[in-house]
């Protein structure tokens, strides 16, 4: 009995040392940081360790009695709508159940004339087309897609991936959008269009302060990046963890991924899927049992592609992200035209797409 109490005790001890750093550190950047001083004393910090005590803490199972008075209590502290949640509040056995929510489907209708809609409630931090070398900017910081998907070293991003060299020929390039997710609102993610999963990458690395101005954020944090392919080529998912936040689960699979004790970039674990999954705009994918960031990374055609909300404009899941307008069919020589027909044993006079996706 007195152990039992004991680990209790300690328990508790633990989970009040991380509230307790936690609400520190979020009145201090609060008061607006120096960025490049702190972030380099956020990589000494156990954030690792406050993550996974946040994690257990916030698992921990609160009376049913005290449920909904508790949920309401903190709806109304972050300014969430306590009527859109579906189901009833005392059915949340714990707070982090209540992050993980599902909204009912009334109050997230999905956009049917857009081709790419939001996969998440949140803020897009940034938007636009990928750069040299596989580039992309937030907050006037580069990153670099590759690592931010764990790609192998040397290898093609994907089967599927257009590289800058040969944009010109197919009429598509990448394009990219970063989206936050506010601690008041729903930490679930949903399919932003039609396509399919065929990899899941794991890639461990630190769970820093989820402020879009430390540089090395989106590319050093843990993070969960599902790849496949949608009807203009690649489409890429990745769900970024961050301090105290580093738990996130994939629908219909048993695994949960938890952040690692110490950060450490080199952990990366790939899983292909034998059958790709194919998902649906708006069907859910998982979550965060205390949220993050999604960052989209896809290929679209270049002059019929349109971002419909830009940075800084709050969304919600299944609102029109962007479409894909109208285009002319592709004449003999394109792309695709040489995929179709490399598939169907024809030799094709032209460059193979191999030599220039060796690039990325």
């Amino acid at each position: 009995m007195r152990s039992k109490f004991a680990n209790r005790a300690v328990f508790a001890s633990l989970a009040g040392i991380s509230v307790g750093v936690g609400a520190l550190s979020a009145a201090h950047w609060s008061k607006g940081p120096k960025v490049k001083q702190d972030a380099s004393l956020l990589r000494k910090l156990p954030l690792n360790l406050i993550g996974m005590v946040s994690y257990y803490a916030g698992s921990l199972p609160i009376p049913v009695a005290l449920r909904e008075p508790a949920y309401k209590s903190y709806c109304s502290k972050l300014g969430c709508d306590v009527s859109e949640v579906a189901g009833d509040l005392r059915d949340f056995r714990s707070l982090s159940d209540f992050f993980a929510r599902n909204i009912a489907s009334d109050f997230r209708p999905i956009d049917k004339t857009a081709s790419l809609v939001a996969p998440c409630d949140g803020t897009v931090i940034a938007a636009g087309p990928v750069g040299a070398y596989g580039s992309i900017e937030v907050k006037n910081i580069t990153y670099c897609i590759r690592d931010l998907l764990g790609a192998r070293e040397r290898e093609p991003l994907a089967v599927s991936s257009v590289a800058v060299a040969d944009r010109k020929e197919s009429g598509a390039r990448l394009w990219y959008t970063v989206i936050h997710i506010e601690p008041g609102q729903c930490h679930r993610f949903a399919s932003p269009t039609s396509w399919s999963v065929s990899e899941r990458t794991r890639i461990g690395g630190y769970l820093l302060w989820l402020n879009p101005d430390i540089s090395g954020l989106y590319t050093e944090n843990e993070r969960l990046a599902m790849l496949g392919e949608w009807d203009h080529g690649l489409f890429c998912l990745a769900a970024v963890g961050a301090a105290g936040r580093g738990s996130i689960y994939i629908d219909k699979e048993a695994e949960s991924f938890q952040p690692h004790f110490r950060p450490s970039r080199t952990k990366v674990s790939r899983h292909k899927y034998h059958d790709p999954r194919n998902l649906t705009p708006g069907q859910q994918m998982g979550g965060f049992k205390l949220g993050s960031a999604i960052v989209l990374v896809f290929e679209a055609p270049e002059q019929s592609f349109k971002f419909h909300a830009s940075s800084g404009e709050r969304v919600r899941l299944g609102q029109k992200l962007a479409t894909v307008g109208r285009f002319q069919a592709m004449s003999p020589g394109t792309t695709i035209t040489k995929r179709n027909a490399e598939a169907n044993g024809v030799q094709s006079n032209t460059t193979s797409r191999a030599r220039f996706r060796r690039a990325w």
